[in-house]
């Protein structure tokens, strides 16, 4: 009777997740979200039934300035959070958000060692809800990718569509073996985000 019991779980949260793959990654994303935006190494997911969504960019991680997150120091991520802060509400300067990012540490997903933030975006007067994200940001030997996800409500460990895509990240690429160049090495990994990550709030505040 477990057995059963097990299989029709089983079957049902298969039926439940899609796998988008291609040469560069993999992604399990539920079946409710709807793949609208694939411009080049830009993809972002939007929940049909919410305004859950989720975004993935890719940007080229060169021999001549290579980023190796695993590098990355205490100095390093506030630095980062400084610049990606500065950035995103440079972006958004006239629409009046001013984006708070939090939580920035260094993390291990799935093998790999990425930066995970926080960030919350002040909307409910623009558009009915405050806008949360959390964002990863990995690095490999010819990619810089970043993944987050967002909500109009926090975003936890239990939240079911961040927890079954983060768990699943498989990036077709191999591990860094040489060290690091701090030639622009915050300015390439936030503009990589930012591209990703405005424009749905910039879309939302239009609309409203």
């Amino acid at each position: 009777m477990k057995k059963i019991i097990l299989i029709i779980t089983m079957f049902i949260f298969l039926t439940n997740v899609n796998a988008y793959e291609n040469e560069k990654f993999k992604l399990d994303i539920p079946d409710t979200y709807k793949l609208n935006n694939e411009t080049p190494n830009i993809y972002v997911w939007q929940d049909k039934k919410s305004e859950n969504n989720i975004t993935i960019t890719l940007q080229e991680n060169t021999e001549e300035n290579t980023i190796n997150i695993e590098e990355y120091t205490e100095e390093d991520l506030i630095n980062y959070k400084d610049y990606l802060t500065t950035s995103l509400n440079k972006e958004l300067e006239e629409y009046e958000v001013t984006v708070e990012v939090t939580n920035v540490k260094k993390e291990q997903i799935n093998n790999y060692t990425a930066i995970e933030y926080d960030s919350m975006w002040p909307t409910k007067e623009s558009i009915g809800y405050n806008f949360y994200q959390k964002g990863y940001i990995f690095t490999t030997k010819n990619y810089v990718v970043s993944l987050t996800f967002g909500s109009s409500k926090e975003i936890t460990d239990e939240t079911e569509f961040y927890k079954n895509a983060i768990n699943s990240l498989t990036i077709n690429d191999n591990k860094i073996e040489k060290e690091k160049n701090n030639t622009y090495i915050y300015i390439v990994v936030a503009v990589g985000v930012i591209s990703g990550i405005v424009g749905y709030i910039i879309s939302a505040i239009k609309k409203k």
